[in-house]
């Protein structure tokens, strides 16, 4: 199966919720909506603010199959870095290498905008992950602070 990957139009935005709603189902269809309002409206955006925005992949028929949410954003080391904060692919036995299609994009797109490095956000209930081990955990979950979400990071 033949996928595109292009930027979704704010005004489409509900086509894509299926995929986001799977991905955290805490998410709400306005939840959604003013989300990608704010990532892909100018109108709504400083004239200084950096780039961002929603790519899905899309078979012929116009079906999604995957998303990535961005934005551009300062990087202390990497000057400026690529942030996915949502990374969906949906991988079926009809559109096998979503995920690796997206981080083709990801990747595309990182260097179009002069991006050093990506990270890519992935909800930590969906990784297998070790117990975190930094020392100032024990601290933040006595205050209340949960593991959320884990960092994956590539210099470019």
């Amino acid at each position: 199966m033949h996928l595109t990957v292009k930027s979704l139009d704010s005004s489409d935005s509900a086509r894509a919720f299926p995929l986001i709603q799977a991905h955290d189902d805490r998410c709400t269809l306005d939840q959604w909506q003013r989300y990608v309002l704010a990532l892909v409206d100018p109108d709504d955006l400083p004239a200084d603010a950096a780039p961002s925005g929603t790519f899905v992949a899309t078979d012929v028929m116009g079906y999604i199959h995957g998303l990535f949410t961005y934005r551009v954003t300062p990087h202390l080391i990497a000057g400026r870095a690529l942030q996915i904060e949502h990374f969906v692919p949906f991988e079926g036995l009809t559109a096998p290498g979503v995920a690796r299609i997206l981080l083709l994009e990801v990747e595309h797109l990182a260097r179009r905008l002069a991006c050093r490095s990506v990270a890519i956000d992935v909800p930590a209930r969906k990784l297998p992950v070790a117990e975190p081990t930094h020392p100032a955990l024990p601290l933040l979950d006595a205050a209340g602070h949960r593991l959320d979400t884990a960092r994956l990071v590539r210099a470019l």
